[in-house]
């Protein structure tokens, strides 16, 4: 007996001893953060510990560590073994069973099953996994089927892809629009003469889409700068009547004028004369009467000029207002359709990371490791850490590992006329 009792001890010490340590992160870059667990593992909810207690098995069997860290046996209760050590839990546990349940107990405690590591992101099959000693980020990551989204059956992987090409084509083909029609309204605002497409970066510009795209637009800006021209033309022709009838009023103003001034010194002359009994009162009358005609006619003519100078002025505020209207209807069509143009160049960069993905997950293209970062969530006695490691970095029980995708940085677009700013 008393030597079944050294064995069995000499046999828990051993476990003790072999039992893992925190080990640091193995292959990782200077910049990575790497918790310095040292000596040996502590007792953590979620870890499956075997119990023996020598010669009773009412008392052995299979616990789970609660979520406050403690074991729930027979007889004992919840044992706080949450922080310890496998040897001081081994101990605290002897001694619990010692305080009036047995006499000289002897306690066997083995960590059966450590707390799994649990990967999500960008992994196929997300999950948690049982925790093996040694084992790496990239192992983790190979047992959750590796890098790229859940995987799908491949005729449906096949599908989504080709859906997801099909939106990136109709989106870079409504692009592709857009920067005609920018140019198109670009040339309207500058009033050139025609509409011609000019070297697009990135499209060939003899494709059958831009023909089609530039014989529209084209069509578009003929049939509005026409319309222009013909309204303007329309008011402008009557520059040249309203001009003539003011040249003729003025002329006929001028001779009025002139006979206004005549009769004035005519009735002048007829008044002395009067005076003096040389002329009768009915012809000085007379004179008078014609005096009074002239000079409504003359203020008769001054009314028409004045006319007629109001509608030459209204008829300039019609030509500039006519200007203006155009203009601004090309300036409202040319800031939509900047709009349109970011928010597709938007639309499109998602789009784009969208297609390769699903061409990852339909095997048209292989994931790119460079694209991921790795995120370590460790829990420890100090409290909770968050890291950044590397695939070789070594992995703990516990472990909360992330593979996050990297987000693509933003490729400068060519400023030329595809450009989606207000030109200067």
């Amino acid at each position: 007996m008393v030597m079944l009792v050294a064995l069995m001890s000499a046999a828990s010490t051993v476990e003790a001893t072999e039992s893992p340590s925190d080990v640091p992160a193995k292959g990782a870059s200077d910049t990575l953060i790497a918790p310095a667990n040292a000596g040996e593992y502590r007792m953590t909810p979620g870890d499956h510990v075997a119990i023996v207690v020598y010669n009773e098995p009412q008392l052995s069997g299979d616990f789970i560590v609660d979520d406050a860290g403690k074991l729930l046996m027979p007889l004992l209760g919840a044992v706080p073994i949450g922080g310890l050590t496998q040897g001081e839990a081994q101990k605290l546990i002897q001694d619990r069973l010692a305080e009036g349940i047995l006499v000289q107990p002897t306690v066997s405690l083995r960590i059966k099953e450590y707390r799994p590591v649990s990967i999500f992101g960008n992994v196929k099959k997300p999950g948690s996994y049982p925790f093996q000693f040694g084992q790496t980020v990239r192992a983790v990551i190979a047992s959750a089927g590796g890098e790229g989204r859940l995987a799908e059956l491949p005729g449906a992987a096949m599908s989504e892809y080709i859906l997801a090409d099909e939106r990136v084509r109709l989106l870079e083909t409504r692009r592709l629009g857009l920067l005609v029609r920018k140019l198109r309204l670009v040339a309207q605002q500058n009033e050139s003469p025609q509409f011609m497409v000019p070297q697009l970066i990135g499209f060939d510009t003899g494709s059958t889409k831009i023909g089609m795209y530039y014989s529209a637009e084209n069509e578009v800006f003929s049939s509005e700068m026409e319309a222009h021209r013909q309204q303007l033309s329309l008011l402008q022709r009557q520059q040249p009547r309203l001009e003539a009838e003011m040249t003729a009023l003025t002329k006929q103003l001028a001779s009025e004028q002139r006979r206004t001034n005549f009769i004035k010194t005519r009735v002048a002359e007829l008044d002395e004369y009067k005076n003096k009994g040389l002329v009768r009162t009915y012809v000085l009358n007379e004179q008078q009467r014609e005096e009074a005609r002239a000079g409504s006619e003359v203020a008769r003519l001054e009314a028409d000029i004045a006319s007629l100078e109001r509608q030459m002025g209204d008829l300039d505020i019609r030509i500039e207002e006519a200007k203006a209207a155009f203009k601004r209807q090309v300036m409202n069509g040319l800031q939509e359709t900047l709009q349109n143009l970011r928010e597709i160049e938007v639309t499109l960069q998602t789009s784009r990371d969208l297609r390769d993905y699903r061409a990852e997950d339909a095997g048209i293209r292989d994931e790119d490791p460079s694209k991921n970062t790795i995120m370590i969530s460790r829990t420890t006695q100090q409290g909770a850490n968050t890291f950044k490691a590397s695939y070789d970095t070594i992995v703990e029980p516990g472990d909360v590992i992330e593979v996050k995708r990297k987000i693509p940085e933003a490729t400068g677009r060519p400023a030329l006329s595809n450009e989606a700013s207000l030109p200067q």
